[in-house]
């Protein structure tokens, strides 16, 4: 096949760019992608740029390297996996010109940049799974920790069963001892009531005349109030201390119950991490 026919198979607006050496040489690297290894140059489809393009990179005067699409936008084209070391070698606002390959070259370029595509693409698999064996490794080390803190956790839990237990003992004994003295005071105090009742019907039976025994059930009563107040004091404070027993219980009761929704917590916290690691393990 002649100049002439090759000509007749490229688009006008490719002869206009291949054609246009000012064009040309003002094309430059303007991005890269290390994940791709790929270099980004600002011209397209627009312009006549086909898969079958060649493109070289001058790194400097005496070295470039051989580029060509395999992403084609309008204005821009991404060229195909390049080498590590040619890759690296590549700058932005290196200067991109034609590169006239014969036919050998132009497919050993697509043959290179194809096992360049399958290393990367092994590379990238490689890092994945670094990626997931360290997220994995994480993921068991954070398991194995909730764990000890749920162990831990459940040890607290018997500890205050068999402390609410021993408390719930001592409180019934107080609530039996309180118990006894409330009605040991209550008793004692309607019995000094009824003889304070019957003193004060005494004197209020006296003639007026009898100042002497007036006086003498006067203090008598009031020894009685003293009485009934003393015995008043003491029915308090046993129902203070009846109301104290329970105390310790409902604060053991509501520690356990705590402690028993912080380990319910970390239940459902390991499931999760049981699933995440599942699901990990089966990609």
């Amino acid at each position: 096949m002649n100049r002439l026919h090759i000509a007749a198979l490229i688009p006008a607006a490719a002869i206009l760019f291949f054609a246009s050496g000012a064009f040309a040489a003002g094309l430059t690297v303007d991005l890269k992608n290390d994940d791709a290894r790929s270099v980004s140059i600002s011209i397209g489809a627009d312009n006549g740029v086909t898969p079958e393009s060649d493109f070289e990179v001058v790194i400097d005067a005496e070295h470039t390297i051989p580029v060509f699409p395999v992403e084609i936008f309008p204005l821009r084209f991404w060229s195909a996996p390049l080498a590590p070391d040619d890759y690296d070698a590549i700058r932005t606002g290196m200067a991109i010109q034609p590169l006239k390959a014969d036919k050998t070259t132009h497919r050993l370029m697509r043959k290179m940049a194809a096992e360049q595509q399958k290393t990367l693409r092994r590379e990238q698999a490689e890092v994945k799974r670094a990626e997931t064996g360290k997220k994995l490794d994480d993921l068991l080390a954070r398991r194995a920790r909730l764990v000890a803190q749920k162990d831990k956790i459940d040890g607290w839990i018997v500890d205050a069963d068999r402390g609410l237990a021993d408390e719930t003992d001592r409180a019934q004994w107080r609530d039996d001892s309180a118990d006894q003295d409330i009605a040991r005071s209550q008793q004692r105090i309607d019995d000094l009531t009824d003889q304070r009742n019957e003193l004060q019907a005494q004197r209020d039976a006296l003639p007026r005349k009898d100042r002497a025994g007036y006086d003498r059930l006067t203090s008598q009563i009031t020894s009685v109030n003293a009485g009934i107040a003393s015995e008043r004091n003491s029915l308090r404070y046993a129902q203070d201390r009846k109301r104290d027993s329970r105390t310790f219980v409902d604060r053991g009761v509501r520690d356990k119950r705590k402690l028993q929704a912080d380990r319910d917590a970390l239940a459902v916290e390991i499931r999760a991490l049981d699933r995440e690691i599942a699901n990990m393990r089966e990609k």
